[in-house]
């Protein structure tokens, strides 16, 4: 072989095929415990939300979300979504970077509140 290293076996070529593979089993085990724990916790924010939009549905307005288009988890999702979308959607006369310069008042509330920090 003339300094050259030994071609890898079948063997060699299967146990690490075989250590790769169960690498990638723990790292997706990993992913899909994270993605559960997500899930429920998406769930958990979505009944909060129905019990908010039962008892006092006015609330969800300021956020976005039309309370009559929420009986049940599903369509509250899709408002949730839709109100994530208009959040992120670019105000006309906005700055260069998509966003409305803050107001004299905001401004101040802001100055007033580090001053107090």
């Amino acid at each position: 072989l003339q300094g050259k290293s030994v071609p890898p076996t079948e063997d060699d070529l299967l146990e690490k095929a075989k250590r790769r593979c169960e690498a990638a089993e723990k790292e997706l085990a990993r992913a899909m415990e994270q993605s559960a724990g997500s899930n429920e916790e998406v769930e958990e924010v979505l009944s909060l939300l129905m019990d908010i939009a039962e008892g006092h549905p006015h609330a969800l307005y300021s956020a976005g979300i039309d309370p009559s288009q929420c009986g049940t988890l599903d369509m509250m999702m899709e408002q949730v979504r839709k109100a994530a979308a208009a959040d992120n959607t670019p105000i006309t006369g906005a700055t260069e970077d998509g966003f409305m310069a803050r107001n004299e008042n905001e401004e101040e509330a802001q100055l007033i509140e580090d001053a107090l920090c």
